[in-house]
């Protein structure tokens, strides 16, 4: 190393010194989520002293780096120890919103035509939930496939579940209102980690069947129910899954009818679609925050401009089209759900504290550092206490290429 640059690391690591030794006050003040790093010391370009400082010669000294926290090897390199901050992964809220609608008792594959003990088990009642079907439905593929998608994840994401219609059959009188108010939208999950078994058992209580008839599709009080329990969230998404366009809304005069005539019209217009009203309402919910993913099955193919306005309100449209995501089977709607979990895995973390210098810190994936406000590395918040990683650091977080997060302060930015 040239006088020249011994000079300036000889400056530098007096800096560092003043860095790391703040952080020794800090922790032997009584906190106790910082440790000291038991990693290798780090050479200034970023590589790691894998030998304990020898280098090939003698260490400058036995003990723990001079300095606090910096050594300086025979050879001229420096290296520094730096200190760790416990770090919090802050996963993203994602809650599933499912259609039980009557309508999601049609066969998974439309070639089955029911049976008569199929139709005989389902019969036009309000009075129970399904029972006794025999062929596969559009709901056991719903069910499924949120089970699935759920479980793979649950370490790394919050899911939870909102129903609409709500659980439970229609009682008392039917009444066109009734449809779409008796059982009005219910989250049975509410976000957290590792809800997987939860959600896979309140979609296979036979309670929370669709009903047989008279479920509605009321989507935007459904969406309301389920943004509630992602209140405060910056991470919150919502995730529709939908076999139809929404209903039981207003009406209008204009009313394109979702189902049977009888319910649209002059009986209170509820089968009439509620296209522009749930539209405004996902737009409002972005607004707070919360967007809304939207994944259209069999059943959807008439409401594909209307799935697509609300994928764009909602802000998660994609390129092409449809916007939406449409699965058309069971394999394509566990392909649907896992792309946008995976996509929702969230890259943010909460530090225990607040680096006492925020220039001298370092992130470190799986041992390798990572750079800091590239658009490919780390963002460290303005009050120092949340970190993020973005573009490629943020990828190989989602999709497992890294297992560890690590973050340090008390030495300069290592690439």
């Amino acid at each position: 190393m040239s006088d020249a640059k011994r000079s300036v690391g000889e400056m530098r690591a007096g800096a560092w010194s003043a860095a790391v030794g703040l952080a020794i006050v800090v922790a032997l003040g009584g906190c106790t989520t910082e440790t000291r790093s038991n990693r290798p010391p780090t050479r200034l370009d970023g590589s790691v002293d894998l030998d304990g400082g020898t280098d090939g010669g003698t260490r400058t000294d036995a003990g723990p780096p001079r300095d606090g926290g910096i050594t300086v090897l025979p050879d001229g390199n420096v290296l520094c120890g730096g200190e760790e901050i416990a770090l919090e992964r802050l996963p993203a809220k994602l809650m599933f919103v499912v259609d039980r609608s009557s309508s999601t008792l049609n066969p998974a594959d439309l070639s089955l035509m029911p049976t008569a003990a199929d139709r005989g088990s389902c019969a036009e009642t309000n009075s129970r939930p399904a029972t006794g079907i025999t062929y596969r439905t559009l709901w056991d593929d719903l069910g499924a496939a949120v089970g699935d998608v759920s479980m793979a994840r649950e370490d790394r994401v919050s899911f939870g579940l909102t129903v609409f219609p709500g659980p439970g059959a229609l009682t008392g009188a039917a009444t066109p209102d009734s449809f779409c108010t008796a059982r009005p939208p219910t989250t049975l999950v509410t976000p957290a980690l590792r809800t997987a078994s939860a959600i896979r058992t309140a979609l296979t209580d036979p309670a929370n069947a669709p009903l047989c008839a008279g479920g509605f599709t009321p989507t935007r009080a459904a969406l309301e129910a389920a943004a509630a329990s992602l209140a405060g969230s910056s991470d919150g998404v919502l995730v529709l899954a939908t076999d139809g366009g929404p209903n039981c809304g207003a009406g209008s005069a204009g009313c394109r009818c979702t189902t049977s005539s009888a319910f649209c019209g002059t009986l209170g217009l509820i089968g009439c679609l509620d296209d522009t009203a749930t539209v405004a309402a996902i737009r409002a919910l972005r607004d707070r925050g919360i967007r809304t993913y939207v994944v259209g099955i069999p059943g959807t193919e008439d409401y594909a401009a209307v799935l697509d306005a609300m994928a764009a309100a909602g802000g998660t449209a994609r390129s092409g089209a449809p916007s939406y995501y449409a699965a058309s089977d069971a394999a394509s709607l566990v392909s649907a759900l896992g792309t946008i979990s995976d996509a929702e895995v969230s890259c943010r973390f909460a530090l225990a504290t607040a680096p006492p210098d925020r220039m001298n810190v370092n992130v470190f994936l799986d041992d390798a550092p990572t750079p800091r406000d590239t658009g490919d590395g780390f963002v460290l918040s303005e009050d120092g206490l949340t970190i993020t990683l973005e573009g490629t650091a943020c990828e190989s977080l989602r999709n497992g290429t890294v297992g560890n997060v690590r973050f340090e302060f008390g030495c300069p930015l290592l690439i």
